[in-house]
């Protein structure tokens, strides 16, 4: 039976890569509790991880400090948005094949990060990959599985208002972006492109960075076999 399973596991699993997690935090007391429960349930956890958070939000600051060592945290200005938050994270992150980088309100599946990279590894051109994102773990809402744009510049998740998930978006397949909740990104990627454009100060880091992994030849694909719920 053992030589069965071990049959059965992804090439990328019997030498297994670094992934660096880079989790940003801000006012985050409500959720992260339960978000860290969730990736204490994680099948194949991330070689290292990084917490992005700023002193100034002291209760968000309370829960990290209890949660990662010193070496783990990563304190940046209060005013700093997402991507640039995630770029001082990384910043200070050890060598790694992968970032995933994760919200605070983001609860991961056990699968998930396995699922992101079953998929990531199938081919040398992928450049990022991204989860099936749903509304709750007791809702079956789809928020996202891939992204694109509108003619007239508006961020497109091709779904229909309250979309349930059936199914219907579980094949992988390329798309201009996928969303930063939960997004796996290839490091060499991600420093071919100087990672996300400091000048967007909150929206916009998913779209403008898929359009720039497609423009460089980087292919953006999903994995519908990874599973997260974002609450929003």
């Amino acid at each position: 039976m053992a030589e069965e399973i071990l049959d059965d596991e992804p090439l990328w699993l019997q030498n297994p890569l670094s992934v660096t997690a880079i989790l940003v935090a801000f006012r985050a007391e409500r959720w992260l509790p339960t978000v860290l429960e969730s990736h204490g349930r994680l099948d194949f956890e991330p070689e290292s991880w990084r917490v992005a958070y700023d002193e100034a939000d002291v209760k968000t600051a309370e829960i990290v400090s209890e949660s990662f060592s010193q070496t783990e945290q990563v304190v940046v200005p209060a005013d700093l948005g997402f991507g640039a938050k995630v770029v001082a994270a990384i910043d200070q992150a050890p060598p790694a094949d992968w970032y995933w980088l994760l919200h605070d309100d983001v609860i991961v599946e056990p699968g998930s990060l396995a699922g992101l990279l079953n998929e990531a590894t199938l081919a040398e051109d992928l450049g990022a990959v991204g989860p099936k994102v749903r509304e709750g773990p007791s809702l079956r809402r789809l928020l996202e599985v891939g992204l694109t744009i509108t003619g007239t510049g508006h961020r497109e998740t091709g779904l229909e208002p309250g979309e349930p998930d059936a199914g219907q978006f579980d094949r992988a397949r390329d798309v201009l972006a996928v969303g930063t909740a939960g997004i796996l990104i290839r490091a060499s990627a991600w420093r071919e492109l100087n990672g996300f454009d400091p000048n967007l100060p909150l929206f916009g880091d998913d779209i403008d960075f898929g359009w720039r992994l497609n423009r460089a030849g980087w292919r953006v694909r999903t994995a519908p076999e990874s599973v997260v719920f974002h609450a929003e």
